[in-house]
Parts: structure tokens; C-alpha cells; sequence
């Protein structure tokens, strides 16, 4: 799995475009099977985990780095010949000053981990104290992949990197606002993170979400995640 650069596309791929003809920024590639399985993973994240294709997703970080967009997913055979794209190259943006055209590339691994109840007192009590360091007896919440890299993480608090997990409390207490959204998915606990990014891989304040409904995933379909700067709403 990566995080960044450039993607791999098989015969007959080509990068994908928005309206105005211009290049998606890559977010990652990666293949579900190669992943860690999660003892705790409800059914559809259990069949996502199954999937051996290669999959990579894109989003309009360009033109609408601030916006809630459309994620573009390219699936194919993880065993099919492939080639590493170039960057490719874009008029000015329509956003300038915050565009995202190019994520650094970054190989990572996907390590299950738990993660805490955040409206637990002990959790809350241990935040005000020392960040959590000296937590003791808080209960754990979920079990789902943090993204392990070699690379050195910035002090303090940042927004960990992970995969494949519910929205944080914060983000679920959102209503999803997207053009011609299913209205059943208007409620954000109807979504899964299947990706989320802050520091070292995305500096922008809350950091970067893929998200994908729940029902989504053991059907392996993308065509209605979304992707934006954080918590997406």
C-alpha cells in the first residue's frame, strides 16, 4: 500500500479528469486482500478485506481543495501488467492558494490497532492531563487500521492516519451534504472512513477523508464515496 505519488494503471486506464479536463489528485493505491484482517470487522469490512484487486482512488483536491467532491476509484487485476504514471501536468487552479495536486509518495503498512472511547471520563480526564500518555482503564471502542510509516510523525496532537473504521464522534454527529446523495445516506453513521490522512501525508487542518457507505463495501463499489478536506460534511 501507498500513500501518494503517482498510481499504477494497467492497459487502457487513464488518469482520471475533472469537468474542466483536469487531473484528479492521487490519494492512494492499495490491494484489500494484502491487508490485515480485523478480528472485530463488522461483515462489509470483512468483505472489503477479501477484495484482490488493486484499487486506486482520486479526488478533485485541485480545483476544490476545500470542497466535499466525488471519489473516482480505478479497479482492476492486482495480477494484470501495470505501468508507473507520470505526474501530470495542470493548468493553474481554480483554487490556487490551497490546491492539492500531488500527495508526496509515501509507502506505508496497515497495522490493526484500537481505538479509544473518546466520551469516556477516564479517556477526557487523561487528554487534559498529558495527552492521553498515562491513560488508565478506558475502555476500547473499535478496532481499526493505523497507517505505520518510517517516516517521523510532528510532535503533539495530529490527526493519526488510518483505515477502514467508523467516523470519529465529532464527524458523526454530521449530516453528509453532497448533489443527489441517497437520503439514507444523509446520516454520517451511515459511512465508513476508508481512508483518513493527516500529518505527515496531508497538513490541512482536520485532515483528509474517503469516505464510503457502509453497505458499500462488501459490494465493492465506489461510484458514491466522497473525499474532502475534514470531518466531511
Amino acid at each position: 500500500m501507498r500513500i501518494g505519488g503517482t498510481p499504477d494503471l494497467v492497459e487502457g486506464e487513464q488518469w482520471p479528469c475533472n469537468p474542466r479536463g483536469v487531473a484528479l489528485t492521487f490519494i492512494a493505491q492499495l490491494e484489500p486482500s494484502r491487508l490485515p484482517t480485523l478480528p472485530a470487522a463488522d461483515t462489509s469490512a470483512a468483505g472489503w478485506l477479501g477484495d484482490r484487486r488493486c484499487i486506486r482512488l482520486f479526488a478533485d483536491l485541485y480545483d476544490r481543495p476545500l470542497d466535499t467532491t466525488a471519489l473516482v476509484a480505478l479497479v482492476a487485476d492486482a495480477a494484470a501488467p501495470c505501468v508507473n504514471a507520470a505526474q501530470p501536468t495542470r493548468p493553474p487552479s481554480l483554487f490556487e492558494e490551497r490546491a492539492v495536486g500531488a500527495l508526496d509518495q509515501c509507502p506505508v503498512d496497515a497495522v490493526p490497532a484500537w481505538a479509544l472511547d473518546g466520551s469516556h471520563p477516564a479517556v477526557a480526564a487523561a487528554e487534559r492531563i498529558d495527552h492521553g500518555d498515562m491513560l488508565r482503564d478506558a475502555p476500547l471502542l473499535e478496532l481499526s487500521h493505523r497507517l505505520h510509516t518510517t517516516q517521523e510523525l510532528l510532535p503533539g496532537w495530529q490527526l493519526l492516519p488510518r483505515l477502514l473504521g467508523p467516523l470519529d464522534e465529532e464527524a458523526a454527529e454530521l449530516s453528509i451534504t453532497f448533489p443527489g446523495i441517497d437520503p439514507e445516506l444523509e446520516d454520517a453513521r451511515a459511512w465508513t472512513v476508508l481512508l483518513q490522512l493527516g500529518e505527515p501525508f496531508f497538513s490541512y487542518p482536520g485532515g483528509l477523508y474517503v469516505l464510503i457507505p457502509s453497505a458499500d463495501l462488501a459490494e465493492h463499489r465506489y461510484d458514491r464515496a466522497l473525499a474532502g478536506c475534514g470531518p466531511v460534511g
